[in-house]
């Protein structure tokens, strides 16, 4: 399994992910909410060009600004019915597997 995080951010430790499997930043440096098409355009080429994402198999980790989160579990799940995703529990301090699902 690999854990897709869009990017590095210093402001979270995200070490404990590490037990869902490998680690894999998206995009290196920063990147612009308001300039959506370039975006859309480098979080899918990296996501299905580079990394060849497989949302059977991979996973998907929301940390990071809210905005750009957002955005990039929207380019996901234009794709896809179902993503799986780790959300961090603060309660516990343990990362949490979960799949989100869409249906028609």
């Amino acid at each position: 399994m690999r854990i897709f995080i869009l990017q590095i951010n210093s402001k979270y430790d995200v070490s404990a992910a590490k037990t869902y499997g490998q680690i894999i930043y998206l995009v290196n440096g920063p990147l612009n909410p308001f300039d959506t098409d370039a975006f859309v355009s480098a979080v899918e080429y990296e996501l299905y060009t580079t990394c060849k994402f497989n949302a059977k198999k991979d996973v998907i980790c929301l940390t990071g600004s809210s905005i750009l989160v957002a955005m990039f579990l929207a380019v996901v799940a234009r794709r896809h019915k179902k993503i799986n995703m780790l959300l961090f529990d603060a309660k516990i301090s343990k990362y949490r597997l979960r799949v989100l699902s869409f249906s028609n």
